[in-house]
């Protein structure tokens, strides 16, 4: 099963350290620069946390549902997600036309 956002994470501490500043640098940019970055990568990784907990919350029960359903209730289930996925393209191409 796909996972929702996932990668967010591994991203996380790249764009933090994009925007965090060393001594050399902090002199070419304006202290009050600095800060903005700097809150702007701690806000990021605030925003990305709080993406794992929602994932979390819709992810797990569905996860353990999934987990529930005989093979056979499991098998009918993936049949069906072709005709699904092809009801959903119809339905979204009928709202754009």
């Amino acid at each position: 099963m796909p996972t929702f956002g996932g990668g967010y994470a591994r991203e996380a501490g790249s764009a933090a350290s994009s925007f965090s500043s060393s001594p050399s640098s902090a002199a070419a940019v304006p202290e009050s620069r600095v800060r903005v970055r700097q809150d702007a990568a701690a806000t990021t990784e605030q925003a990305l946390a709080e993406d794992e907990g929602i994932e979390d919350a819709w992810d797990g029960p569905i996860r353990n549902g999934l987990a529930g359903l005989s093979d056979e209730e499991a098998a009918a289930l993936a049949a069906a997600a072709e005709a699904l996925q092809a009801l959903n393209a119809r339905l979204r191409s009928d709202q754009t036309a």
